[in-house]
């Protein structure tokens, strides 16, 4: 079972707690489709592993399954990700903007690479830029089967510094 809670978020409009919780900013009214669109993220991220979820790779999976969803949930409003007055839709945090990742191959190193600055654009103080093109894991196991032992180190260090 999933429990919502209302925790004050510092760098996003929700996460997702180890023990398999969703937490979102006080006041938020988790009936209106923007909050709907960002639970349905955070569920995502509980369906992938630790390791997944603290990825870029697994951010943007998630992402563009948020952008996916978005439109059945705001049915009523007819609206799309980044529109005036839908979800994210104010500043720099256009439809352009959530297009551009939904185009984006989650296996692409080039792609993550590139979802990191585009995520920033969407959410200025969004920290796309501590994780990890992919799981945590994979990239320390990679690094250290080519003995650069640094650059594992490194992705351990970025994540737990950044955060």
């Amino acid at each position: 079972m999933i429990r919502i809670g209302f925790h004050k978020q510092y760098k996003s409009g929700g996460g997702w707690t180890i023990l398999r919780n969703i937490t979102l900013s006080p006041g938020d009214n988790p009936t209106s489709h923007n909050v709907l669109s960002l639970i349905i993220h955070e569920v995502f991220h509980l369906r992938q592993t630790v390791w997944m979820r603290l990825s870029m790779q697994g951010e943007l999976c998630a992402w563009q399954y948020q952008k996916e969803t978005y439109p059945s949930i705001a049915k009523t409003s007819g609206g799309e990700m980044g529109s005036e007055g839908e979800a994210y839709g104010v500043g720099k945090a256009t439809k352009e903007f959530w297009d551009e990742p939904a185009k984006m191959n989650p296996d692409s190193c080039d792609d993550l690479e590139k979802a990191q600055e585009v995520m920033t654009n969407i959410s200025p103080t969004y920290r796309s830029g501590c994780l990890p093109l992919y799981h945590s894991g994979k990239e320390v196991e990679y690094f250290w089967w080519y003995k650069e032992y640094v650059s594992a180190l490194s992705v351990i260090w970025k994540m737990v510094t950044c955060w």
